[in-house]
């Protein structure tokens, strides 16, 4: 029979457990509430850039870039395609991390002969236990971006492009609709 003593230790542990799970739920949110709000502050920027981008492609003609669609309309060239995929570096998110997997996971079956680029942990351990092969794995961490780091990226990316190695790039990442 469990003693009146073991009863109290374990009324007692269960609510310094409830403490420590309040402290790291506050904490959490304060977080969001900062991500949010760089976020925010940041899409005004990106949807600008990129409504304009359309309009200059609908309106200007004899737009001619290797790195734009063909200019006919047609669909880009099969052939080996470049995944990046962006995933945080734990795995404490849910369906964050789970989304990017099965949508890249999707695309690599849709697309056999890919190259596949990893940024985060938890992307890099779930397709080397998949034994997909990872042509870099990118270790900074997805949740501290820089410039430099993204034009590392972006390079390495272009100069396969340019090489041939690659005829299509591909970008799998999660964004914020809301919390």
């Amino acid at each position: 029979m469990v003693s009146a003593k073991e009863i109290k230790n374990r009324i007692k542990s269960i609510r310094d457990t409830r403490k420590i799970t309040n402290a790291m739920y506050m904490i959490a949110t304060i977080k969001m509430r900062r991500a949010k709000r760089d976020l925010d502050s940041n899409r005004p920027y990106f949807d600008a850039i990129q409504n304009e981008m359309k309009r200059i492609l609908r309106t200007v003609e004899k737009v001619e870039s290797k790195y734009f669609y063909p200019a006919d309309g047609s669909e880009a060239p099969d052939g080996t395609y470049g995944i990046l995929v962006i995933t945080a570096d734990k795995g404490l998110a849910g369906p964050y991390n789970k989304n990017v997997l099965k949508e890249t996971q999707i695309l690599m079956s849709e697309h056999p002969d890919c190259k596949l680029f990893v940024i985060g942990e938890y992307g890099r351990r779930f397709f080397t236990r998949q034994q997909a092969p990872i042509v870099k794995n990118f270790s900074y961490t997805a949740q501290n971006p820089t410039m430099k780091k993204a034009r590392e990226i972006s390079t390495m990316l272009l100069d396969l492009y340019d090489k041939g190695e690659i005829d299509k790039i591909f970008i799998v990442y999660s964004d914020l609709e809301n919390s």
